[in-house]
């Protein structure tokens, strides 16, 4: 299986679960304090991803109101890596995540999913931009 790789876009194909894995983990291990995950469909398998972050690091997730997440899931995962809050809602389509409110990133699948058929991950150039999406979500989520 190919993979290309530049400098701030990477696309995995169909089947590259693994890498994929790694590649999100890995991203999700250089935040220092705070981690924000847009993403529609969050379960526990996100959950898994989201537990391989730095001691200390506050998660807010943004996933719609139907998302198989249950109460028991979050306090589960919040006896383990605090902190983690999950909030609702539904002005989102594609999936966004965000390291230390300032690194960004637009992925092409849902982190359940990833790798399972060809998606992209790119950085989102420029703070503004991230610090927009932000916004929204905070704005939105309930």
């Amino acid at each position: 299986m190919a993979n290309h790789e530049e400098e701030n876009q990477k696309i995995f194909y169909d089947g590259q679960i693994f890498d994929a894995f790694s590649f999100l983990t890995d991203i999700i291990g250089h935040a220092k304090k705070e981690i924000v995950l847009i993403d529609r469909y969050i379960d526990v398998i996100t959950l898994n991803i989201l537990a391989k972050k730095n001691s200390g690091v506050d998660v807010f997730a943004y996933t719609l109101p139907s998302a198989r997440i249950s109460s028991q899931d979050i306090n589960n995962f919040n006896a383990q890596y605090p902190t983690l809050t999950i909030k609702k809602t539904i002005a989102f389509h594609d999936r966004f995540l965000i390291i230390d409110g300032v690194e960004g990133y637009h992925i092409g699948a849902s982190l359940k999913d990833a790798g399972k058929k060809c998606f992209g991950v790119n950085k989102i150039e420029g703070t503004d931009v991230v610090k927009d999406i932000m916004k929204k979500a905070q704005q939105t989520g309930t």
